[in-house]
């Protein structure tokens, strides 16, 4: 986040919406930064943009996942291009990874949430283990990773308008397509949401 907010600033560009650069913690022991924050900010979240989360490991950016939303899908056809020239111009748009990462809890407010699609492959082999060590990166892929988040959320924040906010009956009917709602149901149970 701190090399995106860095070549925000450096490119010069004045977006014509406000960015501002989260890290969260606790986000393994239950998406406790994510959820305070969004919870802190539930007032705001109608003029999000979008939230642009990096968390499937340092492999070089294949795109985003969508999360089974059309129009974050078109959003990021018209970047095809400038994405396809970092190897990312790529969606997928299944409900894989939807209350595994910090963008659940803006997701469920219609929020457009999107994540560093990554290959997971190497993820997982080295996830949590003593192996998992810094010499283990190219250096050359989680700079391409900000690079995609740079281009993808600059043009969010810049676009003259901003996708729709679905409605709390929309989002649980898109949870439900993407094979989500059983795991939102149990969260909303336990209190998290």
């Amino acid at each position: 986040m701190l090399a995106v907010a860095e070549a925000v600033k450096a490119s010069g560009v004045q977006p014509r919406r406000t960015m501002r650069f989260l890290l969260f913690s606790g986000e393994e022991e239950g998406l406790l930064g994510s959820i305070h924050y969004a919870q802190e900010h539930s007032g705001e979240l109608d003029k999000c943009a979008g939230v642009f989360i990096t968390d499937t490991g340092a492999e070089p950016p294949k795109g985003w996942y969508t999360f089974g939303r059309e129009d974050e899908d078109k959003a990021l056809a018209g970047m095809k291009p400038l994405l396809a020239s970092l190897g990312a111009e790529g969606s997928k748009d299944d409900g894989q990874y939807t209350f595994s990462t910090d963008h659940g809890p803006f997701l469920i407010h219609g929020v457009p949430s999107l994540v560093l699609w990554t290959p997971t492959d190497s993820y997982f082999n080295l996830h949590h283990k003593p192996s998992d060590t810094f010499d283990r990166v190219n250096e050359r892929d989680p700079n391409l990773g900000a690079a995609v988040v740079c281009v993808t959320a600059l043009a969010f924040a810049d676009t003259k308008e901003s996708l729709r906010h679905p409605s709390p009956a929309e989002m649980e009917e898109q949870l439900k397509k993407i094979k989500a709602y059983d795991e939102y149901e149990d969260m909303v149970t336990h209190k998290m949401f």
